[in-house]
Order: structure tokens, then C-alpha cells, then sequence
């Protein structure tokens, strides 16, 4: 279901255990799957935030926009069985949706144990812990792109035949 924040209500959710997650999911991929399936696991309800094309076109030089517009990622990780709920944040700071949704566990990826988490002092605040889930190598989306220009250049890679 994808939902507006604005019409979140938390009532008829209020014995749920749910778990808050954030990220791009721009090419949607195996390790963002198995990921999700984790954050999943450690509660009843998995609720995903996706940054929207505005905010990921606010990025500068580096990442211009995604590849798919925010309406097709959506509806992807809408599709999921391991996601109930999916919601856009418009910005880099998801204290709106922290607030509205009041997560028991926030997950990310354990990429972000040496990083700051923007959002940490907001998560303390209402005793909501961060677990760091780890994501599988193999996968991102930088090894998808050589592959596939591999692919595009020389056909399909033997592996996948």
C-alpha cells in the first residue's frame, strides 16, 4: 500500500511492532530484497520510505535523477510480499515520517556503521533502536551496471545462461 503521511494513522496499528526503513531502491535488485526480507523479520509491520525524484534530482552533479521515476519504484516495492507499507520522503531528513509513523526499530544497511545516521538523534529521543542489517556484496548496483555493459557489449554473461 502506498501511503501519504499526511493521512498516516498509527491508531489502528498501535499494538504492531513496525519497522521503518529508507532508501533510494532505484534499480530494485536482489540485495534490495533480501535486505527488505530482514528488516521484515524483526517485526510485524515493514514500512519503506523512498526518496522522491524531487529530492534525488536535488543532489547535484553526481546523480542528476534515477532511472526510474519515483511512480515505477513505488510501485515495485509496493509489490514485494516482505513490504506493507511504502511512503515518499521528499527530502534527506525523514523526522516527518519518524514522527508520523513512530517506528519501534529503524533498519539500514550495515554500509552506514561507520557513517552518521542523519536521523539518530530524532530515533534516540523516542527509544527507537537502529539495527544494522548487512547487505549482500555481490549485488550492488554498481556490479549490475558493469554487468550489464558487459552484456550490452559482448552478450549475455555465461553465468546466467
Amino acid at each position: 500500500m502506498i501511503v501519504n503521511l499526511d493521512k498516516f494513522s498509527r491508531k489502528e496499528l498501535v499494538h504492531k511492532k513496525i519497522i521503518f526503513v529508507v532508501g533510494y531502491f532505484d534499480v530494485l535488485q536482489p540485495s534490495h530484497v533480501r535486505f527488505l526480507t530482514q528488516c521484515k523479520k524483526q517485526g510485524d509491520l515493514l514500512v519503506v520510505g523512498m526518496y522522491s525524484d524531487k529530492y534525488i534530482g536535488s543532489f547535484g552533479p553526481g546523480m542528476k535523477s534515477a532511472v526510474n521515476r519515483q511512480e515505477y519504484r513505488a510501485e515495485m516495492l509496493d509489490s514485494l510480499a516482505c513490504v506493507d507499507m511504502v511512503t515518499l520522503i521528499d527530502g534527506p531528513d525523514c523526522s516527518k515520517a519518524i514522527r508520523a509513523i513512530y517506528p519501534q526499530a529503524f533498519c539500514k544497511s550495515d554500509r552506514w556503521k561507520a557513517m552518521d545516521v542523519p536521523e539518530i538523534s530524532l530515533l534516540r529521543k523516542i527509544r527507537c533502536p537502529v539495527l544494522f542489517l548487512p547487505v549482500a556484496k555481490e549485488h550492488t548496483l554498481m556490479t549490475l551496471m558493469a554487468r550489464m555493459s558487459k552484456a550490452v557489449t559482448r552478450g549475455p554473461i555465461e553465468e546466467d545462461l
